[in-house]
């Protein structure tokens, strides 16, 4: 008998999307227990301006 894992995958979803001189991404996500994590990421001239690199990124659970 096969496994369905059908029910053990995460879900995910994004929920916001921004491209241009800074890109940025947001997604929340069901992790293996059911935890809801949201994560987002900027990418560009904005990031290397506040952070000092070209990228940064965030979790919230």
């Amino acid at each position: 008998m096969t496994k369905d894992d059908s029910q053990s995958t995460p879900a995910k979803i994004r929920l916001f999307e921004e491209s241009g001189e800074t890109s940025q991404f947001i997604n929340a996500e069901l992790d293996e227990k059911g935890d809801l994590i949201i994560i987002g990421q900027g990418v560009g001239k904005a990031a290397i301006a506040h952070w000092g690199d070209e990228d940064y990124e965030f979790c919230l659970n």
